[in-house]
């Protein structure tokens, strides 16, 4: 009974508690029926296993092995597993689909400063970025999305999650805005409330992000002030943060975009 206490004390919106009979050896096979259900209906569940975990092998421990993944998320180091990859040629199918594109991008007002920040962001938030690209992240240039209200100057996918996205004011090129999401749960502990954040990063803002590749455990961070985006970037309990969210993701299923449709602006060197 005392952990339905701490769940009263921690999460104030619980209005009753069920229960059900199960015989021990099936808890796992209940919860997880319990939590699929849920989840198809549309509910937010705040359980953590079975949830934003991920049982057995997947598809990113073929090619990045756990202990590995593991260590990038906890250290913040770059996984070195790409050396000798070959470049995409300029008359790839994919540059050469989307070319035009790419050249309004360039002569875009924050064309510059966006490619920045997206080069900081794939050095610190993406595993071992050449290797998965295309597979289990995509970037995507000046996408259709929300065009005619929010356009959008470039956004980068993980799994079917929109885990960065950068864009301007409607009619207004040069005013930025931006959101990055991150894993609610971790950021929590030591950033309890709104508020708690906005001590750190002044002009932002949070909220609840529902997308259903990253599970329940994810919070979006928005500002219009791109230096802001950039130094949540940078910090390093952010970029866990995130890096933890994008290895969930990524576990659970290849990018939905898919190769052929995306344009990759650049790579870390």
């Amino acid at each position: 009974m005392k952990r339905f206490g701490q769940h009263r004390a921690k999460y104030a919106s619980i209005t009753s508690f069920g229960f059900r009979p199960t015989k021990k050896t099936r808890l796992d096979v209940e919860e997880r029926q319990a939590i699929e259900h849920a989840e198809r209906i549309g509910l937010l569940l705040t359980n953590k296993a079975l949830v934003t975990d991920v049982l057995g092998e997947t598809d990113l421990d073929l090619l990045i092995a756990p202990s590995a993944q593991k260590r990038w998320v906890e250290s913040g180091r770059a996984i070195r597993l790409d050396s000798g990859l070959p470049k995409i040629p300029e008359d790839d199918v994919r540059r050469m689909r989307y070319r035009k594109r790419y050249l309004g991008f360039e002569d875009h007002p924050m064309a510059r400063t966006t490619t920045r920040l997206l080069s900081e962001y794939v050095k610190r938030c993406i595993p071992a970025p050449p290797l998965t690209a295309g597979s289990f992240w995509a970037l995507n240039c000046m996408p259709a999305t929300n065009r005619s209200t929010w356009p959008r100057l470039a956004a980068v996918n993980v799994n079917r999650m929109e885990a960065l996205v950068l864009g301007h004011e409607k009619n207004i090129p040069d005013r930025f805005w931006g959101f990055v999401n991150v894993s609610l749960s971790v950021v929590e502990e030591k950033y309890p409330s709104e508020r708690a954040l906005r001590r750190v990063f002044v002009d932002v803002e949070a909220d609840i992000a529902r997308y259903t590749a990253a599970g329940q455990d994810q919070l979006r961070i928005r500002s219009t002030n791109m230096d802001t985006i950039l130094s949540l970037l940078r910090d390093p309990l952010i970029a866990r943060l995130h890096a933890t969210l994008t290895c969930a993701s990524c576990e659970k299923a290849a990018c939905s975009t898919g190769a052929t449709t995306v344009t990759i602006l650049l790579m870390p060197s």
